[in-house]
């Protein structure tokens, strides 16, 4: 009997234990996340509000993308080389130099959108 009461108090304290250490990673996991969003929220007052927008619009599609640009900016404003505030077209730049991404000028040409490229090869 005395030995069943033993064991359970053990049981009891290791359960309370097992929560403490639950309780204390879910608080960390908490902070990641709360940090992670005041970071774009702390830079908001460097762009301006469509700049901010397209920001917030890159970060729900890649949000380590969105935290290269806001570092980015922040050592070019740091460094002297732009001042805020930080509009939409710098932001779609610098988003295109990063990514790769080149723009296109589309024809309509027979009923059909196709890129320059395409349509200047397509003699008729």
């Amino acid at each position: 009997m005395e030995e069943d009461r033993e064991l359970e108090k053990i049981m009891k304290k290791k359960m309370r234990i097992y929560m403490e250490m639950m309780n204390r990673k879910k608080d960390v996991e908490e902070t990641k996340v709360d940090e992670e969003v005041d970071i774009i929220q702390k830079v908001k007052r460097i762009f301006t509000d469509d700049g901010y927008k397209h920001l917030i619009n890159i970060a729900s599609r890649d949000r380590y993308l969105a935290e290269q640009i806001i570092k980015i900016f922040l050592e070019l404003i740091y460094l002297g080389y732009i001042s805020p505030p930080i509009d939409y077209i710098l932001v779609e730049k610098l988003r295109r130099k990063l990514t790769g991404e080149t723009g296109k000028i589309y024809v309509y040409k027979k009923g059909e959108l196709k890129d320059l490229g395409e349509s200047l090869k397509d003699v008729d």
